[in-house]
């Protein structure tokens, strides 16, 4: 019982709460609850748990921490590999802890969808100018601002450009382009509860799909209207239908009454336009040193990140640092389609769903597990381990 509760507070810490500080000091909550959930899963089981896909992501940050060092960013790569990419491992290795115990991950889904609807809360606040009200609370929770600030000074670069318009919104997740992949993750979870809670869970995706538009994040908010759109429609089921097209009617009435200043990024939804510099700047990087990489290089030249999943995998760790993680990503897809057309159970198909969105979403922005971005590997490891409980399970009763 202990180890599960330590679990979920490390999975609320380590999404929830990664722009907290304690008490004004640099030290996070997440970095906290990293230490206590390594220290438990060390009592738990005294070695770390290893396969295919953790050894595919360590030869990655060989090949990325090789091209720093011969950049000369070693002290930035020990940096990310510690502030970051650790907590990634512990993320999978806990996982798989926690879901061989046989217990529920429900309460990890739970937490996702409690995080991105306190996150989305947060943003109206702003959205419809309580600033007030969002000040107490972040200062209450210790939120720096230092990530909002870089996302408004790129944003302003790229307005002078002409590249993109309109201001972002950020709430408890710090940073409106993390606060996009929440809210995929968070409307694609919720249909988990259609089954049994078919009012609740609408009434859910109705303010998730509202606070995901309050973001503005246009591919955020396009790709968690797709991935809602398919599971309700294949879900088979009369009731589903009909309370798919209420959602649609709310969310289309919200954006027709909304001032025009609210329709902020989603009025130039060019993204041909607004990626067009970035993805000429990664191709120009890449075409100069494409086994070498080099992202510090890169941002001190260009300062926007690729905003894109393959650009960023080829230049944080070159070509052969970027082979691993293709090859994971391409597992991982065949995986998902493989056990959905064989198996087609609807909570693990509904996290595959969810995880295909946060990946999808990679490729128009930067945070994915070439990033050591935690989040996608807690979709992936909740995925993964489940599967390979059931199939245990499968066995062991052809056996028997």
């Amino acid at each position: 019982m202990w180890f599960n509760v330590i679990f979920i507070l490390f999975v609320f810490a380590s999404t929830g709460l990664n722009g907290s500080y304690i008490l004004g000091s640099t030290v996070t909550v997440r970095q906290i609850m990293g230490i206590i959930m390594l220290v438990a899963c060390f009592i738990e089981r005294p070695y770390v748990y290893s396969d295919k896909y953790l050894k595919l992501y360590i030869v990655f940050l060989l090949f990325y921490g090789f091209s720093c060092l011969l950049w000369g960013n070693i002290d930035d790569y020990i940096h990310e590999l510690i502030g970051r990419y650790v907590f990634c491992i512990i993320a999978f290795w806990s996982t798989y802890l926690y879901i061989k115990r046989g217990s529920s991950i429900m309460p990890i889904i739970v937490t996702l969808i409690i995080v991105a609807l306190f996150d989305g809360l947060l943003i109206s606040f702003r959205f419809f100018g309580l600033s007030n009200i969002y000040d107490f609370i972040s200062q209450a929770l210790g939120l720096k601002s230092m990530q909002e600030l870089y996302v408004l000074k790129a944003e302003h670069m790229m307005n002078e450009n002409g590249t993109t318009s309109g201001a972002q919104m950020s709430g408890l997740l710090g940073n409106p382009v993390q606060s996009g992949y929440y809210s995929i993750v968070a409307i694609v979870l919720s249909m988990i509860l259609l089954k049994k809670h078919i009012k609740l869970t609408v009434l859910l995706l109705i303010v998730l799909l509202i606070f995901s538009y309050m973001i503005q994040q246009r591919s955020a908010s396009v790709i968690a209207l797709i991935a809602m759109s398919f599971i309700m429609l294949n879900l088979k089921r009369h009731n589903y239908l009909k309370f798919f097209f209420v959602i649609c009617f709310v969310i289309i009435t919200f954006y027709l009454f909304s001032a025009d200043w609210n329709l902020g990024r989603f009025s130039d939804f060019d993204l041909k336009e607004a990626r067009g510099a970035i993805n000429s700047n990664s191709e120009n990087f890449i075409s100069q040193y494409p086994i070498l990489g080099g992202i510090f290089e890169y941002r001190e030249k260009y300062i926007i990140s690729p905003h894109n999943l393959f650009y960023n995998a080829l230049i944080y760790g070159g070509l052969l640092g970027a082979i691993p993680i293709f090859i994971i990503l391409s597992l991982q897809i065949k995986t998902i389609i493989k056990d959905y057309l064989k198996n087609g159970i609807i909570i693990r198909t509904i996290v595959g769903f969810a995880l295909f969105g946060y990946i999808i979403n990679g490729f128009f922005h930067n945070a994915s597990i070439v990033t050591g971005d935690i989040l996608g590997w807690f979709l992936w490891s909740v995925y993964y381990f489940s599967l390979q409980k059931d199939n245990l399970l499968n066995k062991n009763n052809d056996i028997s």
